[in-house]
Order: structure tokens, then sequence, then C-alpha cells
């Protein structure tokens, strides 16, 4: 009966540590959204991670795929909409950016 449970567990678990990881970095995405290219970096990351644990069943990857696509089309529409405005005090961009 021991070995069934030791056995089960890993199923239960798969993707966990994934999905936890493109948890932190989704949520940290939209915190960071002011600083484009760490958000976009940290979205990015953020699906990756998301995607491998989602694949899995696991809740908290999906999670984070979901936030951090959010949060890679919240910059890009801000940072489109910022630039056609011509408003660059909202965002932090690099001079070596422009």
């Amino acid at each position: 009966m021991e070995n069934q449970d030791k056995e089960k567990q890993p199923d239960n678990y798969a993707g966990l540590g994934t999905g936890i990881t493109a948890l932190i970095f989704s949520i940290m995405s939209l915190v960071l959204i002011r600083y484009i290219i760490l958000s976009v970096i940290l979205g990015i990351i953020s699906v990756v991670f998301g995607f491998m644990s989602a694949q899995k069943g696991n809740g908290m990857g999906k999670a984070g795929l979901y936030i951090g696509g959010v949060s890679l089309f919240l910059t890009v529409a801000l940072f489109l909409v910022l630039n056609v405005l011509d408003i660059e005090s909202l965002f932090m961009i690099p001079s070596w950016y422009q």
C-alpha cells in the first residue's frame, strides 16, 4: 500500500515547480510593467513555463500562462499607444532602446 502511494505522489505534483515559476514570473511581469523590456522578458518566460506546466495539467501553470499572456499584451499595447501619443513619462525607456 505504501508503494502505491509513493508512485501516485509524483503524478499529483507533476509540473508544480514550473507552474509556481510561471505564476511568480507573470506576477512580476505585471508589477514591473513600467519597465518595458523587463516586463516583456518576464512575460515570455512565464508563458513558456506556464505552457510546459499546463501540458501536465497543473492549474498554477495555466494561471501563469494566462497572466503572462495578459501582461505581454498590456505591455505591448501600452507601449504602442504611448508611442503614438508621444508620451514617454509613464514608461522607463532606456536611451539605448530608442
